[in-house]
């Protein structure tokens, strides 16, 4: 920021309006402001700040502010500041405020309005953007632009806690507290292993050796489903080819229905070719002959009828015609005295113009009068708002006082927190391993429940896995062995019915289908072999049935023994972590550190942080209340503006009410005019009927001048429409005689006797293409159905086709069909089983992995934690931002001091003085002179100004020192001076506020500030 002007008037002890034009000081990078104490140097400061940003550090609200910044003899309060910003944009802040004139205590609410300069214009914007245009905030104004009295040599004489606070107050350090995040995180973190935990318990009987199992029983059921697919294929081929020959002998009988049918149909059409060719000879020869003559005839009765009407329709035109000339010379003379109706009728709308304006003279007048009423009552109202606020600051400043000290709280409720989350993990531990135990049992519970019952007897209790699964194992190699055997047995019995069906085909004297032989003496007998197959097969199911057991049994084998080790090694990490737990539970109880609280006062510090936070509840309740006073104040304020700004329009439709009556008086033609009516209906009342009569002898005028002129134009076009029927009438006569022997000559050169036979043919209405298109498909369609016939016979010519052997077939595929898709099921049902537990397995193994990684993630943040607790790490910002800011002041500190010192940083963040004159050893800052700690403090407050610039991302060096430098003795204030005069090389603007005389003699550009009793501060530039 670089300041332009500043005008004061009012403010503290200014009286009149006073300007400074900072262009002109500003010329030679160093000027001053100099005064005695007192004379109002500072409230040039105050006054560009309060402008700026509405605060100030001598007052706030509660110090009933308006009151006491106005002096005591004003009336009015001004402060008119303009400065360009980093952009070199021209901006503009007032503020403007007035004491009442009836009460002396009670002075307006200051207004502060802001400006942006644009083509030599001020355009208003919202005076909150000051920090936006600054790039500055309040706090950082006032640590970079201005350094005020008292703080130039704080900073270095500070104690460690102290400029640590001041560093993280200056450069915004508490964004690097991160404790409450990394807490949240943890939370967070903890949650989420829960959560999985949880998830997992849901996978335990997932695992490698369940998938290893349900593949196997898979690929089981996918040779079976192959082998019946197989045997489902062969049958389905068969119906195949006996469904082709069925619809061979169907199609033939619907092709020979289909041929019959047509040859019932062929006589019609053999008639219908016959009419077709009458219906065309007599189209060709007559039809455009007779349709011409019945035109013709129909034209000329048309234009005799038309000639008939025209000629009476021209009768009664002219008739009409002279009786419209007579009306119209009558409406011609009335329409001629129109024009002074005319003028009486403006005469009334003028006159209406005049009572208008009065009756709003009076509305007005009124409005004015309750107007200035409501915005008494509303002055009112702010006053009263703005001593329940007062108030409201009181209270909340007294509960303040009354708050707990939240920090320690929260640190014991942390604490408090650590230990029963201890206590629940190492409770949950012992129920978790007394759970992993229970369920170890429970699985051995289940597997005795889940044994076969033909495996009892050999397992009468479960002992080691291995010994069951061998068990298994050996009773799986045994079923296979007997369904072999049983296979081969099926296989015989086969035979064995193979051979029964041909021992009973056989007869005497008929060749044997194996042999040949045509006696057959020694006949097999094979009446039992059907019961033996039927008990094989029962047994084979039978053994099939416990295959499929085994199977099963075997599978929860394997997953019996997977959950067991699951368990027995969550067991063992159970009881690790429970250790640790109770390991650490020993040592939080060894932390605690908060002398009026005891390990057990958990309740005691729940209630002071309740009331805490009853206290802080309440505060921010009387907080909002005040914000909505503060709001309402604000609303007051729009609201009186508004009202006085709506009073000044109402006043001024007032004067143009008045100015528009006197004018429409003005504008009356007649001086006297004696139909002027009393009141607005009256005259409104007149004006429509003299409106209305206006209106109508027009109408009548313009109407009856068309209608003659149509009449005219009627009786001309008529008299033309007759003459040419006339000639139309004569021309259709001769052409309907010449169509006439036309017929007669077409009628000798055919078959036709007379003319009524051609029109008898002709009103049979044929279409000539579709009938013929008829007809010629009906004999295509022939045709092709003898083809067809020919095509089907000729595909049945050796073949036969047995309807009941086609349905037992048919039935036969029905039932390998549903056997199929029972297979099918089963092995779908399988598959998507196997591909669920492939699924879940490879979720639960990411799971595992994400736990894993979730608690690689807890022990980081648990270190996080430690780092970042108790502020540790803001600590250790604020000490690199210390280290660098003493950098940069050596810088100038070093060169000040012709080489001779250097400022550094101790391990405790406490500055020290590297002195080169005597070895380079360290001492106390507090060992330098009067001049050399100013020049250190100097060096201190010109990196501290650059590093907050620098953080706000503004560029100018500019700012005011508002010092006494009354305590220097003569060599210190030339130090004062040699370094101020070195600034102005180094590209910077500075600003020297002091009561010290010597100063005026060092510094070329200076204004002088004097308070005079009667006309208050003064300010007298050097130059004028």
């Amino acid at each position: 920021m670089i300041p332009q002007t500043l005008t004061i008037k009012g403010l503290y002890s200014y009286q009149k309006e006073q300007h400074i034009d900072f262009r002109q000081l500003m010329e030679s990078r160093l000027f001053g402001i100099f005064g005695s104490v007192g004379s109002g140097k500072s409230s040039i400061l105050e006054a560009i700040t309060f402008a700026l940003y509405g605060e100030t550090d001598r007052l706030n609200n509660r110090d009933n502010r308006n009151y006491n910044m106005m002096n005591l003899k004003s009336d009015e309060l001004l402060i008119d500041f303009v400065f360009d910003n980093h952009s070199g944009e021209t901006y503009r802040f007032t503020v403007h405020g007035k004491r009442s004139k009836n009460d002396f205590d009670n002075v307006r609410t200051y207004q502060r309005k802001a400006y942006q300069k644009s083509q030599n214009q001020w355009i208003p914007i919202e005076t909150s953007m000051a920090e936006e245009i600054t790039g500055l905030s309040y706090e950082n104004f006032r640590r970079t632009i201005i350094i005020p009295q008292g703080k130039f040599q704080e900073f270095l004489q500070l104690t460690d806690k102290e400029r640590t606070n001041m560093m993280k107050e200056l450069f915004n350090l508490d964004k690097f507290e991160f404790y409450h995040q990394v807490k949240t995180l943890e939370a967070q973190n903890k949650e989420k292993t829960d959560t999985l935990n949880g998830k997992l318990e849901h996978y335990e009987h997932v695992s490698h050796e369940a998938l290893k199992a349900q593949k196997e029983k898979v690929e089981s059921l996918g040779e079976d489903l192959k082998r019946h697919s197989e045997k489902l294929k062969k049958q389905e081929d068969r119906v195949k080819n006996l469904e082709e020959v069925k619809k061979y002998f169907e199609d033939f009988k619907e092709k020979e229905k289909n041929f019959n049918e047509r040859q019932q149909e062929k006589p019609a059409y053999e008639k219908r070719k016959e009419t077709l060719k009458q219906f065309e000879t007599a189209q060709q020869h007559f039809q455009h002959l007779l349709q011409q003559q019945k035109e013709k005839q129909e034209e000329f009765n048309n234009k005799k009828n038309d000639l008939k009407k025209t000629s009476k329709d021209l009768d009664q035109k002219e008739k009409k015609q002279k009786e419209l000339k007579e009306t119209f010379r009558k409406a011609e003379s009335e329409y001629e005295k129109l024009d002074q109706i005319k003028d009486k009728k403006d005469d009334l709308q003028e006159w209406i113009t005049v009572l208008d304006a009065n009756a709003d003279i009076t509305g007005l007048t009124e409005r004015i009068q309750k107007g200035e009423t409501e915005t008494q009552k509303l002055k009112q109202e702010k006053e009263k708002t703005e001593k329940e606020t007062e108030d409201l600051d009181q209270e909340i400043e007294k509960l303040k006082a009354d708050i707990p000290d939240q920090q320690v709280l929260f640190q014991l409720q942390e604490w408090f927190t650590q230990k029963n989350t201890l206590n629940e993990k190492i409770k949950q531990l012992k129920e978790d391993i007394a759970g992993e135990n229970a369920v170890i049992e429970k699985n051995k519970h289940d597997l005795q429940e889940a044994v076969p019952e033909e495996l009892k007897t050999t397992i009468k209790k479960p002992g080691s896995f291995d010994h069951i699964l061998e068990t298994i194992a050996q009773q799986q190699k045994d079923t296979e062995n007997k369904l072999g055997d049983i296979d081969q047995e099926l296989e015989h019995l086969q035979i064995q019915t193979k051979l029964k069906e041909f021992t009973t085909a056989l007869e005497q004297g008929k060749p044997c289908p194996l042999c040949g032989a045509e006696e057959h003496p020694d006949i097999l007998d094979t009446e039992d072999v059907e019961t033996q197959r039927e008990e094989v097969q029962n047994k084979k199911k039978q053994l099939v049935t416990f295959r499929d057991k085994l199977f099963d049994f075997k599978g929860k084998v394997n997953t019996a023994q997977s959950k067991e080790k699951q368990s027995k090694d969550r067991i063992h990490d159970l009881y690790k972590r429970l250790q640790e737990n109770i390991d650490k539970f020993d040592a939080h109880l060894k932390n605690f550190k908060w002398e009026k609280y005891q390990t057990d006062d958990e309740q005691r510090v729940e209630e002071d942080i309740k009331r805490a936070k009853e206290v802080s509840q309440k505060i921010k309740e009387l907080e909002k209340k005040r914000k909505d006073l503060e709001q309402k104040h604000k609303k007051d304020a729009l609201n009186i503006e508004k009202y006085e700004k709506e009073l000044s329009k109402i006043k001024d439709n007032r004067i143009k009410a008045e100015t528009k009556k006197e004018n429409a008086q003005q504008r009356i033609k007649t001086p006297t005019p004696e139909y002027l009516p009393e009141n607005k209906e009256q005259a409104k009342e007149q004006i429509d009927q003299l409106a209305d009569t206006i209106k109508k002898t027009e109408e009548k005028y313009k109407k009856l001048q068309e209608e003659l002129t149509n009449i005219n134009n009627d009786i001309l076009r008529l008299s033309t429409q007759k003459e040419h029927l006339e000639n139309d009438l004569e021309k259709i006569k001769t052409v309907n005689e010449n169509v006439s022997r036309q017929i007669e000559n077409k009628l000798q050169n055919t078959d036709f006797e007379t003319l009524e036979e051609v029109q008898s043919i002709l009103q049979q209405d044929l279409d000539i293409q579709k009938e013929r298109d008829k007809i010629d498909a009906f004999y295509h369609k022939l045709y092709a159905a003898e083809q067809e016939l020919k095509s089907a016979k000729e595909k049945i010519k050796d073949s036969s086709f047995d309807e009941e052997d086609y349905k037992q077939a048919k039935a036969e595929l029905n039932d390998i069909k549903e056997k199929n898709e029972e297979l099918k099921a089963q092995y779908t049902t399988a598959k998507n089983a196997l591909e669920e537990l492939k699924k879940n397995l490879a979720a639960k193994e990411k799971m595992q992995q994400e736990l894993r990684e979730l608690e690689k993630r807890a022990e980081n943040l648990k270190s996080m934690h430690k780092l970042f607790k108790g502020s540790g790490f803001v600590n250790y910002v604020s000490s690199v931002f210390l280290h660098n800011l003493c950098v940069t002041a050596n810088e100038r500190f070093y060169k000040l001091t012709r080489q001779q010192l250097q400022l550094e940083v101790d391990e405790n963040n406490n500055f020290r003085v590297r002195d080169f004159l005597n070895n380079g050893r360290t001492r106390s800052v507090k060992t330098l002179s009067g001049g050399q700690t100013f020049q250190a403090s100097l060096s201190l407050a010109l990196a501290l100004a650059e590093s907050v610039q620098k953080q706000a991302q503004t560029g100018h060096n500019f700012f005011f020192l508002d010092e006494g430098f009354g305590t220097l003795d003569k060599d210190s204030l030339q130090t004062v001076f040699d370094t101020l005069k070195s600034l102005r090389h180094e590209n910077r603007i500075v600003g020297v506020i002091s009561h010290v005389e010597e100063m005026q003699q060092e510094i070329d550009m200076f204004i002088r500030v004097t308070n005079d009793d009667e006309q208050g501060s003064i300010i007298h530039a050097n130059w004028q």
